[in-house]
């Protein structure tokens, strides 16, 4: 089970990049920094070339270097790439580098020669140096009669020393032919560092580790299961509880859980500057990338697909219909990646496609897991979620405290697949019951319960709390629009983007919105209180739904102030202080004795004592 959860996961993750994709009318090295061009013309004087392939309005001749490459891209009409084929091989001649490695890329309109000076790059340990002929090669090509205006550009790079007449370059220069002479050379200096070699290496034995793992657990055969997994006995005192909670082994798990989000926002920030770097260990691999991606990927396609498809004995325990549904988000991600790796092999087939369809399909593919997870979640809602109505005891109460505390009841529901102790009230004013709790808590202690979930309704907290949720969104993708049109370092923009990303940013929503989650159950303790009128009764019900729950009755000092509800000695200490302003005694040790007398009874004394069976 959770293997297939994991697995279902990385799939999410997988989807969420593939959908990222972008499939750009461009073709070879134009489609990164094309985008870069456009944005640099804007404050540029004249009718600078941006070329796409609805409008290919002009040329382009663009200069780049890295540690392993030194590049010239000729970007001219796709229809003139055989006219000017000759020319570019007698521009080689001319330059006396033989050695240079001429790649011609076509797309639907636009197409280009990259003439790949690799060959002559000076390399002095984690040092490379190079010189990319720009004027020469533009003295050349402004007699080949290419479309006009013709463009110049050299692509600059925050990680490396590109350099024009003594000028460092780090973002895009763009120039007209006539500011250069035949004289005028890029010089490229790069270091690479020991970060860039880490992040390859962690990404290697990450991927080789999960490609391992997952042929093992295809290839392997699993043993019948003779003894069902030995499972820890749930506490039967909140004492017992508490000394789970308080145990070395939990403390350290709970360390853990804290250190994932502390290392996501540390890796998703540096790992900007650590991928750029790692290209820097990487050899020019040309034609052998789609090569080496369908090796990568295609053992991992089929390893999932054989995953999810074999045919296994049905699971001795009962498997939720959630569960069951999940795969079907493998569909989707499974025909993107192959669109991937079409697009790496022949991106010619898919430029020969209209290219609004295309985006259309992509984007479908790559949102359609978490639409199908989205359908699957409410299906399972559905299937599982039973309304009560008149004759059912706990409708009968709840509409009897609603009427008591002058609130509309609107519906009331049990989820009869959930067997967890617990209750909730929506932002439609409906309030619900598990199953468990409906089996394991007394009528008394389900009434107080509801109680509870009307003093919810009351306050409509779930429908502030929900707003509050939506501002906080708001200035998320506030902040993402905010990095992508200024002008921020890189530190800064991996910062804010890893600070956004889901692993850091919802526990850090549920983080800044625990405070009024807290102050909430306090309320609805207090109406519960109100309408109840008896301490005993609301504070045994609480503690019983601690208790069925396994959850400790006090916590750490970083618990309670993160948690979205407070420790069971918190809200049993402020109900006691509100019954007392309400004049209702309380002793001054109850709670302590509450919560140190308070046991699961045996399973023949525990049933409930009223239970409508009439759903079963």
């Amino acid at each position: 089970m959770r293997n297939r959860i994991a697995l279902v996961l990385f799939c999410l993750s997988l989807s969420a990049l593939c959908s990222s994709q972008r499939i750009d009318d461009t073709a070879g090295n134009s489609n990164p920094f094309i985008q870069a061009i456009t944005k640099a013309s804007e404050d540029f004087p004249g009718p600078f070339p941006v070329l796409s392939a609805a409008e290919p309005d002009g040329s382009l001749v663009v200069a780049s270097g890295n540690f392993n490459n030194a590049d010239i891209t000729i970007i001219v009409v796709k229809s003139r790439i055989d006219e000017f084929k000759p020319k570019v091989m007698r521009l080689i001649s001319m330059l006396h580098r033989p050695k240079t490695y001429v790649h011609i890329k076509r797309a639907r309109v636009i197409g280009s020669f990259d003439l790949e000076f690799n060959d002559y790059i000076q390399r002095d340990g984690n040092f490379s140096r190079s010189t990319v002929p720009l004027g020469q090669v533009v003295e050349e090509v402004k007699q080949w009669g290419l479309p006009q205006p013709l463009g110049v550009v050299i692509r600059g790079n925050k990680h490396a020393d590109i350099r024009f007449h003594g000028e460092k370059i780090e973002t895009m220069k763009l120039m007209w032919p006539k500011e250069l002479s035949a004289h005028d050379t890029v010089e490229v200096t790069v270091e690479r560092h020991w970060y860039g070699l880490v992040t390859l290496i962690a990404m290697g034995s990450f991927f080789l580790f999960a490609l391992a793992l997952l042929f093992w657990s295809t290839i392997k055969k699993t043993p019948p299961i003779e003894k069902p997994a030995v499972i820890q006995e749930r506490p039967k005192t909140l004492l017992e509880a508490q000394a789970r909670y308080d145990s070395p082994k939990s403390k350290k798990a709970n360390r853990v859980l804290l250190l994932i989000p502390l290392a996501s926002i540390a890796i998703i920030t540096l790992m900007p500057i650590g991928m750029e770097d790692a290209g820097n260990w990487m050899p020019k691999l040309n034609v052998v990338s789609p090569i080496l991606s369908f090796v990568l990927l295609g053992p991992l396609t089929v390893g999932i697909v054989i995953r999810l498809f074999r045919r296994r004995p049905p699971p001795k325990a009962d498997v939720p219909d959630i569960v069951r549904f999940a795969p079907f988000i493998f569909i989707p991600v499974l025909l993107l990646l192959f669109i991937v790796l079409i697009q790496s092999f022949a991106p010619q087939w898919l430029y020969a496609i209209p290219r609004v369809p295309f985006l259309w399909i992509t984007r479908f593919l790559g949102y359609s897991p978490l639409v199908l997870l989205i359908i699957g979640l409410y299906l399972y809602t559905r299937k599982s979620t039973e309304r009560l109505g008149p004759g059912d005891t706990d409708y009968d109460m709840a509409a009897e405290l609603a009427r008591k505390a002058n609130i509309k009841l609107r519906k009331v529901f049990v989820m009869k697949k959930s067997k967890g102790t617990n209750a909730f009230a929506n932002q439609f004013g409906n309030i619900g019951l598990t199953q468990g709790a409906r089996e394991k808590l007394s009528d008394k202690d389900r009434r107080c319960v509801i109680a509870h979930e009307l003093g919810h309704v009351k306050g409509r907290h779930v429908q502030w709390l929900i707003l509050f949720s939506l501002a906080f969104w708001s200035l998320q993708f506030g902040s993402l629009i905010w990095i992508e049109k200024s002008k921020v370092s890189e530190f800064t923009m991996g910062l804010v983007k890893a600070i956004s990303s889901p692993i850091v940013f919802l526990p850090l929503l549920f983080i800044v919105r625990s405070p009024f989650q807290r102050k909430a159950e306090f309320s609805a303790d207090k109406f519960a209180l109100e309408v109840i009128g008896s301490f005993d009764d609301v504070a045994i019900a609480l503690a019983k739904v601690h208790l069925q729950n396994a959850s400790p009755h006090t916590f750490t000092k970083f618990h309670e102030s993160t948690a979205s509800h407070p420790s069971l000695v918190k809200r049993l200490n402020s109900l006691r202080d509100t019954a007392i302003k309400m004049g209702i005694p309380v002793p001054a040790n109850e709670v302590e004795r509450i919560i140190s007398t308070l046991s699961i009874e045996e399973e023949s004394a525990r049933q409930v004592e009223s239970w409508d069976h009439s759903g079963e």
